[in-house]
């Protein structure tokens, strides 16, 4: 039984009238006429009195109306959540490292949002924790941060995961504090924004950063922070050298309030890396990942 048929019917019975009812359900009436006979023979009985002039339901028609009702509810409501479960399954979850959900995930949002025509719910951790995300089933799809340096990562047989972009991550101080980039990074003592050893970017300080700085330099930690957003902010504030990434500090560079000390202070290559569980498939997130392999992040490489 259709919905708009049932509708029709309690059209009737509102207005006791099947001339008024064709116009409150916006058609002709000889179409109206029509749809009635087509749910007589739909359940195969008669719904109207027609020896009677002007015709009427009949009492059995009126009898049921409240079963009517219910059902019509019934179905709408079905409607509306079949509805809301198709709205669900058109949301892809991306969860980003922090500095990508700030620097690289706005604009990427929006093209894969009109790409697919689904909604994007991002989420911002650090990068074990997107792993974590990811492997629990809580996000579809993963950006997060990788160097060369590293090892295979772990759980590689169950996560499908393609290179979709470069940085940098780079050392930057507050040109307030600064005169030259050149003759900061040639002081004997070196203030340091430090990440701590427990996140990627502190493990990845500790392995390629700290060996490359001289052992004649003198080193204070002047703060620490699991977020490289909170670290840029401390290096704009002259508190210290942060190392982040190329991506988050550009637009402090291009306005000359930061300083790149890359040229005297190490830098390491990174790869922004995507991944997604491989059972893990469907209309939306193919779509995304399929755009993402295959067009690929701005790559951001260093001014020569």
């Amino acid at each position: 039984m259709k919905l708009e048929w049932l509708d029709d019917l309690l059209a009737v019975i509102d207005t006791g009238s099947l001339n008024e009812a064709s116009k409150k359900r916006f058609l002709t009436q000889p179409a109206f006429s029509r749809r009635m006979q087509s749910i007589e023979r739909y359940i195969d009985a008669d719904l109207f009195d027609r020896d009677r002039k002007p015709v009427q339901l009949k009492a059995s028609v009126i009898h049921n109306e409240l079963k009517i009702r219910q059902v019509a509810q019934s179905l709408r409501d079905l409607a509306a959540e079949l509805k809301k479960a198709d709205a669900a399954d058109s949301v892809l979850v991306l969860a980003c490292q922090h500095a990508i959900s700030t620097a690289v995930a706005p604009p990427l949002v929006k093209v894969l949002s009109d790409q697919s025509s689904s909604r994007i719910r991002l989420r911002s951790a650090n990068r074990d924790e997107c792993h974590t995300l990811l492997l629990t089933g809580k996000a579809d799809m993963v950006l997060t941060y990788q160097a060369e340096i590293e090892t295979a990562e772990p759980h590689s047989e169950f996560v499908q995961s393609s290179v979709v972009g470069r940085d940098e991550l780079i050392p930057v101080i507050s040109s307030a504090v600064a005169t030259s980039a050149a003759k900061y990074a040639k002081r004997p003592c070196l203030d340091i924004i430090r990440y701590p050893d427990d996140v990627f970017l502190g493990r990845l300080f500790s392995q390629a950063i700290l060996p490359g700085i001289s052992n004649e330099r003198e080193i204070q930690w002047l703060a620490e922070t699991g977020l490289t957003t909170a670290a840029l902010q401390f290096a704009l504030s002259g508190i210290g050298v942060a190392w982040v990434p190329r991506s988050l500090a550009e637009g402090h560079l291009a306005d000359k309030r930061l300083f790149d000390l890359g040229k005297s202070l190490p830098t390491v290559q990174l790869q922004i890396s995507a991944k997604r569980l491989i059972r893990e498939t469907g209309i939306v997130n193919d779509s995304a990942w399929d755009w993402l392999t295959a067009n690929k992040l701005p790559i951001i490489e260093r001014d020569c």
